[in-house]
């Protein structure tokens, strides 16, 4: 027992330990090269590609900013990797597409992940989600199934994931009309060549405005999927490589501050929007449900038809939508809801905003679409944005329903409201002491006295020709009676109306200079100031705070 653990078996043991270390060397010396490259290698080894593709990476003022770049910075910081995004490349999609195929080393962004996709490269995420869809100008396109997609001359990038969705959806590659970049599919789609633009919802949305177009004349007229962005790296990146890019992005999401937000909730308020866009399903449903109730009056006669719109349990009450009725002196004559409205005359909301002067301006227009801020009962009465739908039956009566924007912030600040109100009081009695000529000159300066901070004076004439916008001199001596926010809604025309009423306010849906041109709801305040022009300003809504 005792030889067994002495020299002899130290002995044989010392030749099994170096033959093992012999082994060892052997295999380390075939592997180690791999392990130094994989290890060697870091993020800054890494070329990074990306393209304007807002709010996820765009260059807006110079500057690269985005959903995705900020992140990818964060990831840096976790990484200990001393890089900044002057380092990222900005190119046309396909062209940073085709690259990261082919070329090692390079990662592109944001690339949305589907299952053709999967295989083809190395991914971290996800950034955030997206929805693909089809912008169309507002016209008397009508897309309500997929089968309708093959009605129409669709456009889209080559090699995008909305281009992808449209192939799957059984439109053959040469249905499509596939460009490399935005600009000539924004001219067609303005142009008519093309009839729909098939892009994610908010990047298309913004590649318009940058275009110089008002946005207003464009709809989203069928939703082609929702996804997720990530980063995607050639597949020669070292797998320890993507999985440190990962580990780092799944920390910047979870870790919490005391406040409960993490970097990248921070990051995700800064660039996303509020839902503001209404559904084209529910918006077509509200207006057939008022059109039917518009025939209703004239088959069964005014009476019988008021007494079926006042009957909370009559047909006329579906789930959240309801008719409301009044007279043109503005008095109420149907409420199911709210019956102690019914014989009240005139109604304010929470911001003193004429409800029923809106109403019945748009009415005497013949009918159209407003914004009220109104208690929602399905949210214990929290105010909230409410889209209405307006008819006029016969010129003594009109009828109307709505839809709630609930995910639209609509809370404004009174002492911002009655700020507002000075201001414009403050330009038009510098107008009238002026004179138009000198009055307007200053309300175009950039730099002026009325232009303070992000506010500004705008001027119409009554047929609505621009004659003051400082920030946008290009639509100076344009006429934008016919201009429309995203839901439909022709802000100039209700402008023009409380404008020859003296004075009023009403609310639109606007890009928001201070939100970096994210559309969000606008107050706006106008004054008459003589038979021939009105000024006036506004004030965006408070970003709603969480806890």
């Amino acid at each position: 027992m005792i030889n067994l653990c002495g020299g002899n078996f130290i002995r044989k043991s010392s030749k099994f330990q170096y033959i093992g270390v012999f082994l060892l060397l052997i295999i380390s010396t075939a592997i180690m090269p791999s392990l130094a490259a994989d290890q060697s290698f870091s993020a800054k080894d890494l070329t990074y590609v990306t393209e304007q593709y807002p709010p996820y990476n765009f260059q807006q003022y110079g500057k690269l900013q985005g959903i995705s770049v900020d992140l990818l910075e964060k990831v840096w910081e976790r990484m200990g990797v001393d890089l900044d995004r002057n380092v990222i490349k900005v190119v046309p999609w396909t062209e940073g597409y085709q690259r990261t195929l082919e070329e090692n080393d390079t990662v592109l962004f944001t690339t949305f992940r589907l299952p053709e996709r999967e295989k083809l490269f190395k991914w971290a995420g996800p950034v955030a989600s997206g929805r693909d869809v089809l912008l169309v100008k507002r016209d008397n396109i009508s897309i309500e199934k997929q089968e309708d997609l093959k009605k129409y001359k669709i456009a889209a990038i080559k090699d995008d994931v909305a281009a992808q969705r449209l192939l799957n959806s059984g439109l053959k590659i040469e249905d499509l009309v596939l460009k490399n970049t935005s600009k000539p599919i924004i001219e067609m789609l303005e142009n008519g060549s093309i009839d729909a633009w098939a892009y994610n919802e908010l990047a298309g949305i913004w590649l318009i405005q940058k275009s110089g177009i008002n946005i207003s004349g464009y709809k989203v007229a069928y939703v082609l999927d929702q996804g997720e962005g990530y980063f995607a790296f050639n597949n020669g990146t070292p797998d320890s490589l993507v999985h440190s890019f990962q580990e780092a992005i799944d920390y910047i999401k979870i870790k919490k501050d005391t406040n409960g937000s993490s970097d990248y909730d921070k990051i995700l308020t800064e660039y996303i929007p509020m839902t503001f866009i209404a559904s084209p399903v529910e918006q077509n449903e509200v207006i057939a449900f008022v059109n039917e109730a518009v025939t209703y009056v004239e088959t069964n006669g005014e009476k019988k038809a008021l007494q079926e719109f006042n009957d909370p349990n009559g047909s006329f009450v579906r789930g959240d939508l309801y008719i409301f009725a009044y007279d043109f002196n503005g008095t109420c004559i149907a409420h199911p809801i709210n019956p102690g409205l019914v014989g009240q005359i005139g109604l304010s909301d929470i911001n003193g905003i004429d409800i029923v002067g809106r109403e019945l301006a748009l009415a005497k227009r013949g009918g159209g679409t407003l914004y009220i801020v109104f208690p929602n009962p399905i949210h214990e009465g929290k105010e909230e944005l409410k889209q209405l739908y307006i008819e006029n039956v016969n010129d003594s009566l009109y009828l109307g329903s709505g839809l709630y924007l609930s995910d639209v912030p609509a809370s404004f600040d009174e002492k911002e409201i009655n700020e507002l109100t000075a201001y414009v009081n403050e330009a038009l009695q510098f107008a009238q002491e002026n004179g138009k000529r000198k009055a307007l000159e200053v309300f175009n300066d950039p730099e002026g006295n009325f232009t303070r901070g992000g506010r500004y004076i705008f001027a119409y004439d009554y047929e609505g020709r621009n004659l003051a916008l400082p920030f946008q001199p290009g639509l100076v001596g344009t006429n934008r009676v016919d201009a429309q926010d995203p839901n439909g809604v022709y802000f100039i025309r209700q402008l023009i109306d409380v404008a020859k009423m003296g004075n009023g306010s009403i609310y639109y849906i606007y890009p928001d200079p201070s939100r970096k041109m994210i559309p969000a709801l606008k107050l706006s305040y106008a004054a008459n100031v003589d038979d021939t022009w009105f000024l006036g300003s506004g004030i965006y809504a408070k970003a709603e705070e969480t806890d």
